[in-house]
């Protein structure tokens, strides 16, 4: 250990004003000690020190504190249409260090402490240059790119923006036979609603406005990016109508009613009956538009393949219709459908969709027991083969799936009657399904892999039927009646009651269901929507028994609603036991 007397005469080394002072030591004593520290490099003679060195007077020693410069980075992205620059900033602070006095010691440590931390000085002027070097000259924002500078978080900006091009309009079709001047405003809206304006032959019915172009935008490249040509229209005549020689406009070629489907123009004759349908009348089919200033008889059927507008009542009849269905009074014990077939395709739609999801399930069950142990050495099984595991199935888990194929083929048979191709194919997929999948042990389908073949190929058939009708349950039809009582009500679009309501009736609509007259009640029945449904009242002070059905995302609106009724929601359920006012229930 170093004593009082050694430290005498021993050298010594102090730092003042950033330089170093060494003092010899005496005789007997040592050199002091030069230890090199952090932030600060120490040159000896020349060369750096990187440890412990001992120094004397006559040696050339040098201090140099470290200096870290200021950086900074900017990462630049381009989105993948080029019509947007996005810029983060990454920056490093600068560091100057020095070194401070120290008094004499025999060794002494060389320390560097921090003196000044510098921040990065970036303009807006050095971020557009990094941008242009890039290619990025259309859209600079200056404003976003300094709050860019001034935020001290590396997040993204969009520094740059270009301009998107515009689209020009469309084509478009100028229906001018709905601009006739009709006798009242309100007629004019009755009349347009129900698209029941009657034309003339050689009157104008529409004409084509052309389209206009759009206007280019330019991306941040400053590339030109075209605006997308504006859609034009092929006008295209249909039965009871003829374009003009230029193809711009069409006018009406027979007296009737004009209808417009897509770019389609064309004029359904309308079949005027100034009194009542009965047995003097006979049943009446016509393809077109039929008005009927009376009433509908007990017993009759009115079939359109356009518009049915009813002036009277109707009795115990059926009243079927390609398009709309309005009857100006009441309905008492009889069938209305409009939208034809639609209302019948966008049932069996729902039903397939249903016996789809059933039947995935189904044939991963058969799966599940085929591996289940507990089946291994089944007497049944071994016996009559795995057509066991799927009557067990269907006798506990999947009950519902006879009752669904009951319901398809009664679809079915309502479509029968303007059989097709396609329809006759599946028709004949289904009777085969559904003999072979509900008999109470199949000999055919004895084993896991033929449930699934058997299972998989109808799943096919079935998704061939679905793309087939998918244009079928787009067309949406209104069914329009006052009052209904004991009736059955169907609409591929929607159902509107406009008087007193409905009562013991039941209603399916494609669309959505409104019962708001006055009093506007539906009381007994059901209601199947694939829609919204709102209405004043639902049930009665006697719990007639009522049900509404809608799917998710659809609502239940009731102002009042009585004991007994029955409201499903997409998967929910409510059951209601008092009556409740202002009900609005959404679909989850």
């Amino acid at each position: 250990m170093e004593n009082s007397e050694s430290r005498q005469l021993n050298g010594t080394a102090a730092i003042e004003n950033g330089k170093v002072l060494v003092t010899n030591p005496f005789e007997g004593g040592q050199p002091a000690v030069l230890i090199p520290g952090e932030h600060v490099i120490v040159m000896f003679n020349g060369q750096q020190l990187t440890k412990p060195q001992e120094v004397k007077a006559e040696d050339q020693i040098q201090l140099l504190p470290k200096e870290t410069l200021p950086q900074w980075t900017a990462q630049i992205r381009l989105s993948d249409d080029k019509m947007a620059a996005y810029l983060v900033l990454e920056r490093s602070t600068g560091e100057v260090f020095t070194v401070g006095d120290s008094p004499p010691a025999f060794r002494l440590d060389v320390k560097a402490v921090i003196k000044e931390r510098i921040k990065p000085q970036i303009t807006a002027e050095d971020i557009i240059s990094v941008l242009k070097a890039k290619g990025i000259i259309h859209g600079i924002l200056p404003k976003v790119i300094n709050i860019a500078i001034e935020s001290d978080q590396e997040v993204e900006y969009i520094v740059a923006k270009g301009d998107p091009p515009l689209p020009g309009k469309d084509a478009a079709i100028r229906k001018i036979y709905e601009e006739k001047n009709l006798n009242s405003e309100q007629d004019a809206s009755l009349m347009r609603y129900f698209n029941l304006i009657s034309v003339e032959a050689g009157e104008p019915l529409v004409e084509i406005i052309p389209p206009e172009p759009g206007k280019n935008g330019t991306d941040v490249l400053g590339n030109i990016v075209s605006s997308p040509p504006p859609k034009t229209i092929d006008l295209r005549a249909g039965k009871g109508a003829v374009l003009s020689s230029d193809g711009t406009k069409a006018s009406a070629a027979i007296a009737g009613n004009p209808v417009l489907k897509g770019t389609i123009i064309s004029v359904s004759p309308v079949y005027a009956l100034t009194g009542d349908v009965d047995t003097k009348t006979g049943h009446i089919n016509f393809k077109g538009d039929i008005t009927i200033y009376g009433n509908v008889q007990d017993g009759m059927k009115v079939t359109a393949s356009g518009k049915v507008l009813v002036n009277g009542f109707v009795g115990k009849s059926l009243i079927v219709a390609g398009g709309d269905v309005l009857i100006q009074q009441n309905m008492v014990g009889g069938t209305a459908r409009a939208g034809g077939a639609a209302t019948v395709y966008q049932k069996l739609h729902g039903s397939l969709l249903k016996t789809k999801d059933i039947l995935k399930r189904l044939k991963q069950g058969v799966k599940q027991l085929k591996e289940n142990s507990a089946f291994a050495h089944n007497q049944d099984v071994a016996k009559f083969g795995d057509g066991v595991l799927l009557r067990v199935l269907l006798d506990s888990k999947f009950k519902k799936l006879p009752l669904l194929l009951q319901e398809i083929g009664q679809e079915l048979e309502k479509l029968l009657s303007t059989p097709n191709e396609e329809l006759e194919f599946f028709q004949k997929s289904y009777i085969n399904f559904r003999k072979e999948i509900l008999v109470r042990i199949s000999t055919k389908l004895n084993t896991a892999s033929a449930i699934s073949e058997f299972i998989e190929k109808f799943l096919g058939d079935i998704d061939q039927f679905l793309a087939v009708i998918g244009d079928e349950i787009k067309d949406k039809s209104k069914l329009v009646i006052p009052y209904a009582q004991n009736s059955h009500l169907e609409s591929s679009g929607d159902v509107l009651i406009t008087g007193k309501g409905c009562y013991s009736s039941n209603i399916y609509a494609g669309g959505n269901v409104v019962i708001y007259g006055s009093p506007g009640v539906f009381r007994g029945g059901e209601i199947t929507a694939e829609g919204s449904v709102k209405v004043r009242e639902l049930g009665s002070h006697g719990e007639a028994l009522t049900m509404v059905s809608v799917k998710k995302g659809k609502w239940v609106v009731a102002d009042k609603v009585f004991p007994g009724v029955t409201v499903k929601v997409g998967s929910r359920t409510e059951k209601f036991s008092v009556i409740t006012n202002g009900v609005q229930l959404r679909g989850e």
